[in-house]
């Protein structure tokens, strides 16, 4: 359902439509916001109680959208090249109002260092889509 929402908010804010945001549980459209954006900061080895380097990740900053609870996000992965051939980067892990984090590695790619390197060096960017509320309680 989180999705339909995001989906029909692209469809219309690309068709220049006014949209409204409604929903069991969701504030009023007065309240709502709709906060895109391309966030390319510093991607860093995630490393596991063991000491193993397991993936990459990045966290992303939305405190400028102006969100009082946790918004429902959206995110790919962007770049000049190879992001294809990464997985994990449509999930996201401790969102807040002011922003999440997205893990990636790369498919069947042992060598977990390569993805950093391949993050950094091919300007892997996060594109967000996030719809939230931006009234206090």
């Amino acid at each position: 359902m989180k999705l339909l929402l995001v989906v029909c908010a692209i469809v219309g804010l690309s068709l220049g439509a006014d949209v409204k945001i409604l929903g069991q549980g969701s504030p009023s459209s007065d309240c709502s916001t709709v906060c895109t954006g391309t966030f390319g900061g510093a991607w860093n080895q995630f490393k596991n109680k063991k000491g193993d380097v397991p993936g990459t990740y990045i966290d992303v900053d939305i405190s400028h959208c102006g969100y009082t609870s946790t918004p429902v996000i959206t995110v790919s992965l962007g770049g000049t090249t190879p992001n294809w051939t990464f997985e994990g980067a449509s999930a996201v892990y401790r969102a807040t109002s002011n922003g999440f984090r997205v893990y990636i590695r790369e498919y069947m790619n042992k060598d977990v260092t390569a993805s950093l390197k391949k993050a950094q060096n091919n300007k892997f960017t996060v594109n967000y889509i996030a719809v939230g509320s931006i009234c206090k309680k």
